[in-house]
């Protein structure tokens, strides 16, 4: 009796084990489905910097191609992230900080709890990355063209500036289609990617 309970256990065990290395392996196919195809959270529009964590190597990271800032304990590198390649992937991604290997958006976190359907996550991912076009474009149009900067960073200089009234309306006009298209941008990324109850 003994025997068959422990040879139950077995197979119970080797049963969890498959079923567990099945859920890894759709979650990594959510992921690398979403995450090739969305890059928000490496490409300023997610985030302004990424923090590094006790156990990230800045020295390391910074060789590795990272723009690695601080002094002591405190370091970070600037989004959008020089390791995200045209393709969508990382170029460090073997050796990535912390913060990248943790970080889940609330999109992928509902994929991968099974309440949204994966051709809905990417509708969401396409619309947040038309609306970040857009917005870019407008950035652009106000005469910031500084890619390398991180998309809010961008907003906050732009807003810094003073409209020039004298060239007629457009300038204006251009101020509160940029204001608008950010507070589209920005209610979406917040209700969808950045929502901390995703999870639960």
């Amino acid at each position: 009796m003994s025997v068959g309970r422990v040879t139950a256990g077995k197979s119970s065990l080797k049963l969890l084990i498959c079923k567990d290395r099945r859920v890894s392996e759709v979650a990594n196919h959510h992921a690398d489905t979403l995450c090739l195809q969305c890059g928000l959270c490496c490409n300023g529009v997610l985030f302004a910097d990424v923090k590094l964590k006790p156990a990230d190597d800045p020295v390391r990271l910074t060789a590795g191609g990272l723009p690695v800032r601080g002094k002591g304990k405190n370091h970070c590198f600037a989004q959008p992230c020089t390791a995200l390649q045209p393709d969508g992937k990382c170029c460090v991604y073997l050796d990535r900080p912390t913060m990248c290997r943790q970080f889940e958006c609330g999109v992928l976190k509902e994929v991968l709890k099974g309440s949204l359907a994966q051709a809905e996550a990417l509708r969401l991912i396409r619309r947040v990355q038309k609306l970040a076009a857009r917005v870019t474009r407008l950035l652009e149009a106000s005469g910031d063209q500084d890619a390398h900067r991180p998309l809010t960073k961008r907003y906050q200089s732009v807003m810094r500036q003073p409209i020039d009234l004298s060239a007629g309306d457009e300038a204006g006009d251009r101020r509160g289609e940029l204001m608008l298209a950010v507070q589209q941008l920005m209610e979406l990324v917040q209700q969808r990617f950045l929502r901390d109850d995703a999870a639960g």
